[in-house]
Order: C-alpha cells, then structure tokens, then sequence
C-alpha cells in the first residue's frame, strides 16, 4: 500500500543511464511524490509500473551503507563504459531526515577516479554489469542488453 513514509523502489534516469532506484513516499493522490535517495524528487502517476515494492528491483540499499575504502563494485564511468572498479574514500556530504547523503570516489584505473553519490545507479553490486576488467573499459567488451533497467 502507497502511503507517506514508505520505502519503494521507482525508475531513475541519470543523464542517458535509466535504473531502479529507492525512495520514500511524500504524498499520495491522483500522482505520488517520491524522495529518491540522493535528494532528487520525482511525481509519478498513482498506478505507474515505474513505482514497485521496495527491494524487488533494487535489492535495497542496505548494500550500499556498507561500502567502504577497498569495496569492490561495478560502475559507469564518465564515458558510459561499465568497469570493474574500487572505493578509494567515503565522505558524509549532505544529512536529511530521510537518509544520509554521501559520496563515494571510485578508481577507475591507475590514472583516473571519479565522485559519485553513493546512491547512484552508476553504482551497481561488483560482478552485476561490469563484464571486463578494471580501467579497460571498450564498448564491444561490454554486455549492455540490461543497461536500460538494472536489478
């Protein structure tokens, strides 16, 4: 049941990247305002197939707390290549009353790293997405048939 306060998983768009995310019910009416983690707001329609129970897509994101310097994870990088990549830090940006805010650097390879929040869909589970090795990313090594809904 839709209500205030209740955790969902709810389709996310970032940039060309569409995924599953998790948020928590606003309001409910004739259109549902979810908090998605990471701050953004979004307004669906009440019987949206992009709003699903919470951990049924997304697993949950008790996964994600638990990252930590030397974590393993798959992730897309700037380019849209998915690799194998490493947290190297983990800083505290932004707390609210609905969850944390943080962001994690990644290594990419030796010379690169990036920042992203660490509830981004560019972070998924180590082994989900990423068919290649750290920092080789090439688009024909790439399996990309589930870039458009990751689980």
């Amino acid at each position: 049941e839709l209500k205030p306060g209740v955790a969902v998983d709810v389709v996310k768009s970032e940039g060309k990247l569409v995924g599953w995310s998790t948020g928590v019910v606003k309001t409910v009416g004739e259109v549902v305002e979810i908090e998605l983690d990471g701050g953004v707001e979004v307004k669906l329609p009440l019987y949206s197939i992009d709003i699903a129970p919470y951990g049924s897509h997304t697993g949950g994101n008790e996964w994600r707390k638990e990252l930590k310097e030397g974590s393993s994870i798959d992730y897309m990088d700037n380019s849209g290549s998915w690799c194998k990549s490493t947290v190297i830090s983990r800083e505290q940006k932004i707390a609210s009353k609905i969850n944390e805010r943080e962001a994690l650097t990644v290594r990419i390879s030796a010379e690169k790293n990036e920042a992203t929040s660490i509830y981004s869909i560019r972070i998924q589970k180590p082994g989900t997405v990423a068919r290649i090795g750290e920092g080789k990313a090439e688009d024909s090594a790439l399996d990309d048939t589930s870039d458009i809904l990751l689980n």
